[in-house]
């Protein structure tokens, strides 16, 4: 999901600026192979009336295995082979789906290939970003890269920051600002949604036994028992 972004930039990046072009390419291609990843995440946000939210989180993504796990202050979710599970920590609720027994083969087939799939990021690129993106700011400081990235004040993404190194073809980190107007007229001129989030600490998505379902709830003679969040409500479909 974050990597959606974060490759809808690198390959604008790549059209509107040909000098880099074989150095954006070789990135291009660094990223596209990140499939089994993990990392931590910041996301801010601020709202037209000037208020704050942050969370900070952390993401597993194991496309051979179609696994995801994202985790925050405000919510877990993990989506696997047979379980959908939501712990929404403001609320103190459980949902927890048999997806074997709950999804079509249709709906379900739809909803990881918006996960693990590149078709919606191929769809994006070809109809928008190619034709908005606009390098600032390139660095390099021994193998490390800095790339500035900003978009037209039409679009709701603003601008993105990747860092990584030549050399290694480790992605470091990289951050995305997005601004959404607000339609309304209540807060004045020019108000609206701030959000960056920022990833980092990437690393190579292995066993992931940390992140496995057994840990959050098990499934004995048929009644769910939760092995975290145990005073949360829980809604269930076995």
């Amino acid at each position: 999901m974050l990597l959606v972004a974060f490759l809808w930039t690198w390959n604008a990046y790549g059209q509107k600026n040909t000098p880099y072009l074989g150095e954006v390419l070789k990135m291009i291609n660094m990223v596209k192979t990140m499939n089994n990843v993990r990392y931590q995440y910041q996301l801010r946000a601020q709202f037209p009336d000037e208020t704050t939210d942050q969370v900070e989180g952390e993401v597993y993504l194991a496309n051979d295995r179609k696994f995801f796990y994202n985790s925050n202050d405000a919510f877990t979710l993990i989506y696997s082979d047979s379980w959908y599970y939501n712990a929404d920590h403001r609320k103190k609720k459980v949902e927890i789906y048999n997806l074997n027994k709950h999804l079509t083969k249709e709906y379900r087939s739809s909803i990881e290939k918006e996960i693990f799939g590149k078709d919606m990021l191929n769809l994006y690129l070809d109809s928008v970003i190619l034709k908005y993106a606009h390098v600032k700011e390139l660095k390099k400081n021994g193998d490390t890269v800095n790339l500035q990235i900003e978009f037209t004040d039409k679009m709701p993404l603003k601008s993105c920051r990747v860092v990584y190194n030549e050399t290694d073809k480790d992605l470091i980190s990289y951050s995305i600002r997005t601004f959404q107007p607000w339609k309304g007229k209540e807060y004045g001129k020019n108000k609206g949604t701030t959000k960056e989030i920022t990833c980092y600490n990437f690393k190579k998505a292995e066993e992931g036994k940390k992140y496995a379902t057994a840990n959050f709830f098990s499934v004995e003679k048929g009644t769910v028992v939760l092995r975290k969040y145990r005073k949360y409500d829980l809604n269930v479909k076995l």
